[in-house]
């Protein structure tokens, strides 16, 4: 039998974030080394960083037997707090908004502000927001402040993701986008349905209600100094957690010796439970509880419990985890497959159930471990989601990308925000918000040659071409709480004596489950000027969210979609912006 060799993560312990009081947990020490034959054999890892999650490999054994351990680890932390509305903190100015942050926890928290400031909008009150970090950089934090004087209460939506955890940016907008589903009187407007925020939290006894993701838990925030007497209608706070910030995987395979059964399940569980030692760390899995053991053809199935114990410096921290493992044989090969999701009892020192329930490790189950794990065996693979268990939910890498803002789709100009107080209004429905920004798009930005990097640019000018039409419209629905992204279309114009292929930049949103693409530029002046061809006969598509939004058949023939790469503005369509501001030439 041919031997294994380990392979040992190189770390320094002062990478390992074991003992950080902002940690959900105790976090377990991670390397990204790992040898590319056997996760190319094995696991996928680039599918299960597509989630945003920073999976690491913490330690592996190599050859015909084999022993791989993944880890992921995100950290963010929600806070709506609510104080009484007076003279003094009437006047909503950046300053205020700056000193609030800096002051909010008390000088010891010592915040840096970055310097980025806006305005936005929450429950129809206009709002002010200022960013900074805090932990020396590794906690990035977001205020967003805005007084209701239907209940006399300021509001400060406090939003927080451990940048040194890699927690994605993108669940820091996620907490702009709840904070704008937010209803804090009596009568306020009601967002509409998200596939993003599919939860409703809503309190009577706080007059409180928001959208949350799913896997995210809201809870009293219990301050004795900040509530001797417990937290009121006038003043309280709460703080809404991940209920899966870590997780964990590990995968053990070696020759087969006989037939699978519950012992041998039982041999390979402690087997993952084994002590190992990452640099001067040591993990094992101890507490082992098989809570259940079934067999299906072809594979064993087994659900339970362990505590993640870690020891550094002398000093030992627990972890509790809820686990799924599967046992199966493939090619002469036996296989055991373990996935854990933690289950936080307390956070600082204050008690604080943040257990997943069962649709969140169905979730982490059906949408990053089956389609990451290469080998599981055709019965798992099959195996379909039954009425009332999770669907996919898109967080964080999936739909939340695609709401972030970046520097050249950059919504959070005030120029957007103008633009939008005098199109739309809060009570419109989602659906008509679209349209009428559509429109606004096509119809009254001109279309000219003219070139622009930002967004912001191309609408303060008011002329544009394609390119940043599209980047307007998707910076709008960014805004709005709508995952957009760009795109190109090709085809041929049916008029063209040349039958030359055609590329216009168009905006991609993402509505009711399903992505639309949208055409910005084409109303009967835009293709009179631009195309010439069939002009007279040309028909503007009517905006729709129940068809894509381009020009019809009649008109076109061969239309092909290109999906940008990335939620920026694709490189290509940079470089010809910057070309025409240069040169004045496509």
């Amino acid at each position: 039998m041919k031997k294994f060799k380990r392979i040992a993560p190189r770390l320094a312990l002062s990478g390992l974030g074991i003992i950080v009081a902002w940690s959900a947990a105790n976090t377990i020490a991670v390397s990204d080394r790992f040898l590319a034959q056997t996760m190319d054999d094995a696991v996928d890892l680039s599918t299960l960083r597509q989630s945003g999650e920073d999976w690491r490999i913490i330690d592996q054994e190599v050859g015909e037997e084999g022993h791989i351990r993944l880890h992921s680890r995100q950290w963010l932390m929600y806070f709506l707090h609510w104080r009484p509305l007076t003279d003094q903190n009437r006047d909503l100015t950046k300053e205020y908004v700056r000193n609030q942050m800096l002051n909010f926890w008390g000088q010891a928290m010592n915040f840096e502000l970055k310097n980025i400031d806006g305005e936005t909008e929450v429950c129809g009150h206009p709002a002010r927001y200022t960013e900074g970090t805090v932990m020396n950089g590794n906690v990035y934090t977001r205020f967003i402040i805005w007084n209701c004087p239907e209940t006399g209460r300021q509001f400060t939506a406090d939003c927080n993701i451990n940048l040194r955890l890699k927690t994605p940016m993108a669940l820091l907008d996620l907490q702009r986008l709840i904070t704008g589903t937010i209803r804090c009187h009596e009568g306020g407007p009601v967002p509409p349905a998200s596939t993003l925020l599919p939860r409703r939290y809503e309190s009577d006894k706080w007059n409180i209600a928001f959208s949350l993701p799913d896997g995210w838990r809201t809870a009293d925030y219990p301050s004795e100094e900040w509530f001797p007497k417990g937290p009121t209608a006038e003043s309280g706070s709460l703080w809404t957690l991940l209920t899966d910030s870590q997780k964990h995987l590990e995968l053990i395979w070696r020759e087969s010796r006989g037939p699978l059964s519950a012992g041998l399940f039982q041999d390979l569980l402690k087997k993952a439970a084994a002590p190992f030692r990452v640099e001067n760390v040591d993990v094992a899995m101890v507490d082992v509880r098989l809570d259940s053991l079934h067999e299906n053809p072809g594979v064993w199935q087994g659900t339970g419990t362990f505590r993640l114990k870690q020891t550094a410096q002398g000093k030992d921290y627990f972890s509790d985890y809820l686990f799924r493992g599967l046992l199966w044989e493939k090619g002469g090969q036996v296989y055991f497959l373990l996935g854990a999701v933690i289950m936080v009892k307390e956070f600082w020192g204050i008690p604080n159930d943040l257990s997943p329930d069962a649709a969140t490790f169905d979730r982490f189950w059906q949408n990053q471990v089956r389609p990451a794990v290469k080998i599981l065996p055709e019965s798992i693979l099959r195996e379909r989601q039954t009425p009332g268990k999770a669907s996919r939910s898109p967080i964080a890498g999936d739909l939340a990308l695609f709401l972030k803002e970046t520097e050249h789709l950059d919504f959070n100009d005030p120029v957007f925000a103008e633009v939008m107080a005098r199109t739309v209004t809060p009570d419109m429905p989602q659906s008509q918000k679209l349209e009428k920004l559509f429109y606004f798009t096509r119809d009254t930005i001109t279309f000219a040659p003219s070139a622009s990097l930002k967004a912001s640019e191309a609408l303060k000018k008011g002329t544009a071409i394609c390119y940043n039409k599209a980047m307007i419209y998707v910076s709008f629905c960014r805004r709005l709480g709508v995952p957009a992204a760009l795109a190109t279309e090709e085809f041929v114009i049916r008029a063209s004596p040349k039958k030359s292929l055609h590329r216009h930049g168009i905006a991609k949103i993402h509505y009711d489950g399903r992505w639309h693409y949208i055409d910005t530029v084409s109303n009967r002046e835009a293709w009179a000027y631009w195309h010439k061809e069939g002009a007279a006969d040309f028909r503007p598509p009517a905006f729709s969210l129940e068809a894509h939004t381009v020009v019809g058949d009649d008109t076109i023939s061969g239309l092909r979609f290109i999906d940008a790469e990335t939620n920026e503005v694709p490189k290509e369509w940079l470089e010809s912006l910057s070309r025409f501001q240069k040169t004045g030439k496509w």
